[in-house]
């Protein structure tokens, strides 16, 4: 129903609770209009890749980091509009898991049983995007000035890319994508270079 694949759904339904996470992230996706195949595919990659990642770290499961279904949601929610970027849904991870003071004591166990999932559902993913200047700018004024100082500030890769080396638009997009702060669609930044480039 997913497309996941078999290594991927076993990692999730191998402990009850982390298939519980999954389960409530995923109506929770579909609560906020993201289809629900497509909701299980985003669930999976944000607790599979991002909270596993945490959870590793900590020798805990994903479920036990405090992150609520409903965070996940909003974070993933926002991922699936365009409005931040992968990395940026990583810090808000981050910042969802550091609310929830989850530490890595004996056991496992969070200090403070329970709390952590007030602290965490008190952290809100879109408020915090905000907060953190982690939305990514819709400004196509904007877009155009970092696309023509990147082009300006690397002549070579210019140069490199009008003479058939295709890669070299990689080297203008990360360029733009410094001088945007992050907070740029590297898709859109790459369209409007391509289009910038073909003049």
């Amino acid at each position: 129903e997913f497309a996941l694949s078999a290594k991927e759904a076993a990692a999730l339904v191998e402990e009850r609770d982390v298939c519980l996470l999954f389960d409530d992230s995923v109506d929770a996706l579909v609560k906020r209009g993201v289809g629900r195949s497509r909701a299980g595919r985003v669930a999976a990659n944000l607790i599979l890749q991002n909270l596993q990642k945490r959870a590793n770290e900590r020798g805990v499961l994903a479920s036990d980091l405090g992150v609520t279904a409903s965070q996940l949601a909003a974070i993933g929610a926002l991922r699936e509009q365009g409005a931040i970027t992968s990395n940026a849904a990583d810090e808000l991870l981050g910042a969802c898991v550091d609310a929830a003071g989850q530490t890595s004591g004996a056991g496992g166990e969070s200090a403070a049983p329970g709390a952590s999932d007030v602290a965490a559902s008190a952290l809100d993913p879109e408020a915090e995007a905000v907060r953190r200047g982690l939305l990514i700018v819709r400004d196509d004024n904007a877009l155009h000035d970092w696309c023509e100082r990147a082009m300006q500030e690397n002549p070579q890769s210019v140069a490199d890319y009008r003479a058939g080396k295709q890669a070299a638009i990689g080297r203008l997009v990360g360029a733009a994508m410094k001088l945007a702060g992050g907070k740029a669609d590297a898709a859109q930044v790459r369209e409007m270079l391509a289009k910038k480039l073909a003049e």
